[in-house]
């Protein structure tokens, strides 16, 4: 049975990689995002970090509903590879913890994904200033999100994600966490002080190693308030670092929106540039469903979709 469940899910995958590498230029999936570029490699992450940031104060579900065509073959063979889909109680967000000195600590220690799929290990921190009891309710207040988490994948490779300090190829020392403030009534202002994300994969049996650090040069405007169904992302200027290559990109969301049961924007559209030092441009990302990205290089370069993972 296990023989026989294996070569299914082998052929289905062959076969998904042969209609992928078919695909027209001009509007293709990119499931390999090395047939894409650079960048394809470091949009889920970078994203992801956004939505991470919001959700663990909100106390979002972790839930994922998955649209994606090409991320529905995988999910029939390999049980929720693309998708986070419930978590176990133990997995809950620290928003959901208590209120210790003005501290919420969530510590997960082999939390399973949908039973098979994802192990989550580590902490994530949020500590308070302002209103009394992790209160986060009015003009001023703040919460600073620290974290030190380790997503186990079903290939057998690892998204870690840090708040500790680390130099990027400039020199530069970046971390501290992600840091929310409160501007208004439903309104705040989203500070990633340093993330540095590590990750370890395996597709079409070629290992891949992505290391990326972000920060926020400018802030981001959050109006709406926290929840996905109303919260708006816009301005301010996300700069991710791609460590193993020394490139550099810059992500500015415009009327970046959620659906209240996608950890990824539904609506929107994030405006990037790019500086890998052979290749620089710039371009826009829009999210015409919950799980995929589609990226659009100014001047003439084909269109192409990527499916979206990794929620945070």
């Amino acid at each position: 049975m296990s023989f026989a469940k294996d070569l299914f899910r082998a052929t289905i995958l062959v076969l998904l990689t042969l209609f992928l590498s078919a695909c027209p230029a001009g509007d293709q999936e990119c499931a390999d995002p090395a047939k894409c570029d650079a960048m394809a490699n470091d949009i889920d992450p970078s994203i992801t970090a956004l939505a991470g940031a919001i959700d663990d104060q909100y106390g979002a579900s972790y839930a994922h509903i998955l649209n994606n065509k090409f991320a529905q073959i995988y999910e029939s063979v390999s049980g929720s590879l693309f998708v986070d889909k419930a978590w176990a109680a133990a997995c809950a967000r620290p928003s959901s913890a208590i209120c210790i000195s003005e501290s919420k600590t969530t510590n997960y220690n082999n939390c399973i994904l949908d039973s098979t799929s994802f192990v989550y290990n580590g902490t994530v921190k949020l500590d308070y200033i302002g209103t009394v009891s992790c209160g986060f309710s009015a003009s001023g207040d703040e919460v600073t999100r620290t974290m030190n988490i380790v997503r186990t994948l079903p290939d057998g490779g690892s998204i870690a994600t840090t708040s500790d300090s680390v130099v990027d190829f400039r020199g530069n020392s970046i971390g501290g966490g992600t840091k929310l403030t409160m501007t208004g009534v439903n309104a705040y202002e989203l500070n990633i002080l340093g993330i540095h994300k590590t990750i370890h994969t395996t597709y079409n049996g070629t290992a891949y190693n992505y290391d990326l650090i972000m920060r926020t040069t400018t802030p981001i405007s959050i109006t709406g308030g926290l929840s996905r169904n109303s919260r708006v992302l816009n301005g301010g200027i996300l700069e991710v670092i791609v460590a193993r290559d020394n490139y550099v990109y810059t992500f500015s969301p415009n009327s970046l929106s959620y659906g209240v049961n996608c950890c990824y924007p539904v609506s929107g559209s994030i405006a990037f540039t790019m500086n890998t030092g052979s290749i620089s441009g710039t371009g826009s990302i829009t999210f015409p469903q919950c799980g995929l990205a589609t990226v659009q290089r100014d001047g003439n370069y084909p269109l192409y979709s990527i499916p979206l993972a990794s929620c945070e």
